[in-house]
């Protein structure tokens, strides 16, 4: 398994983050799921070898725990932004979840979550297409690889500026009454 595969993005997420912030400026919350993510070990590998050149890393959370899907809402809660830099998404069931609870979203401006995140309601990070060759299922399929800089733009924008940030959670939350 290469961690550069990883659709879901885990890895531009920890990249943009590290990065763009210092420790004890903020927090990057990472709630992983096995099923469809790297494991523990990868994601440690990612993270260690990022960290280890930089002198004052900021913290990373990691919750593999399985969480019934009624005590969700408490975890996009504890957070102030949901991060989704996806390579390729159907719907991207978390956004709306996360949107559902007043958390604007920062996801790449690809896929299906494009049909209800926009910048009045979150931040569309920038990609690149790039063709997958590495899964069968997949093959001749192109997805989106997250523009790091975009993404750091939008996560620096959403830590800065507080008010534009609840702004867009309210109307994140007016956009979810749209879904069931």
């Amino acid at each position: 398994f290469r961690h550069e595969l990883d659709r879901g993005g885990i890895q531009h997420a920890i990249n943009a983050f590290l990065e763009e912030f210092k420790k004890g400026e903020a927090v990057l919350m990472l709630k992983i799921n096995l099923s469809y993510a790297m494991s523990p070990e990868q994601l440690n590998h990612i993270i260690m070898e990022k960290a280890k050149t930089m002198s004052n890393p900021p913290e990373i959370y990691i919750d593999y725990s399985d969480k019934p899907y009624k005590e969700l809402r408490n975890l996009y809660n504890a957070c102030d932004v949901l991060i989704n830099p996806t390579e390729g998404e159907a719907f991207s069931l978390p956004s709306i979840e996360a949107m559902a609870c007043g958390k604007p979203v920062i996801a790449t401006n690809f896929g299906g979550q494009t049909d209800f995140i926009e910048n009045t309601n979150g931040w569309l990070i920038d990609y690149k297409l790039h063709e997958v060759k590495h899964e069968l299922i997949y093959e001749g399929i192109n997805w989106a690889k997250p523009d790091i800089e975009s993404l750091k733009k939008a996560m620096r924008n959403a830590f800065a500026d507080v008010q534009a940030t609840k702004s867009k959670g309210l109307k994140a939350l007016e956009t979810s009454k749209n879904f069931t």
